[in-house]
């Protein structure tokens, strides 16, 4: 990537942080963000247990907010200042997974409106774990993208001719299923992302078929 798109690219988050930061501390806790503190802050035994209790939500994110709060202070500055961060930093995969699919162009629209859009930017003002599902979510489906290849609309090809050589290390499987496994932990609703996951391998099924058995492993990780 040039250098002047670089540049772009970090002026863009900084914007994005920006954004964010705005309004960090305008409202008081509300009850779920209490909830998280108070998980959070409880006996290292529940914690740990809760990753097998049925219907809990977000356990994983509750380990890393009592590690975050341990580290920053228990407020609500350093609570939701976890939320901007992994916020930031799905701009930032936006931005790497549309450049993968459709050029570099596309990836500035797509992180550009990603960075602005008022919904993102509400949830990455509130201490709950809904930055950090799509952040994973996002890593997933980009490691999915580098596992298949160069399958994007065809426009990059015919302009800049790229080839991606394939590694015989199947790490973007291990980050594919370790993306996935964590946001499962993160949110009870993660595991919907599996039939975008097949829909995308189904659908270019000619370049993905080579892939099927890393793929099941993947699957039966879960």
């Amino acid at each position: 990537m040039r250098s002047s798109h670089r540049l772009a690219l970090v002026a863009l988050l900084l914007i994005a942080t920006t954004l964010r930061a705005l309004n960090l501390t305008g409202e008081s806790l509300w009850r779920d963000e209490i909830d998280i503190i108070r998980f959070a802050l409880g006996p290292s035994q529940e914690i740990l247990t809760s990753f097998t209790r049925t219907g809990f939500n977000g356990p994983f994110y509750i380990v890393l907010i009592r590690l975050w709060l341990s580290l920053g202070g228990v407020n609500d500055f350093t609570l939701r200042y976890f939320s901007l961060l992994c916020g930031v930093a799905v701009v930032a995969v936006v931005f790497v997974l549309a450049k993968r699919l459709f050029g570099v162009r596309a990836a500035f629209v797509a992180a550009w409106l990603m960075a602005i859009s008022p919904v993102h930017i509400w949830y990455s003002g509130e201490g709950k774990m809904y930055t950090l599902q799509p952040l994973l979510l996002a890593t997933a489906l980009y490691a999915l993208v580098r596992v298949i290849g160069d399958w994007g609309l065809g426009i990059k090809r015919l302009q800049s001719p790229i080839t991606y050589p394939q590694s015989p290390i199947p790490h973007w499987w291990i980050l594919f299923a370790v993306a996935t496994t964590l946001a499962f932990y993160t949110h009870v609703l993660s595991p919907i992302f599996l039939i975008v996951a097949v829909a995308v391998f189904l659908i270019h099924w000619p370049q993905a078929k080579a892939h099927l058995k890393g793929a099941l492993v993947a699957l039966a990780c879960y």
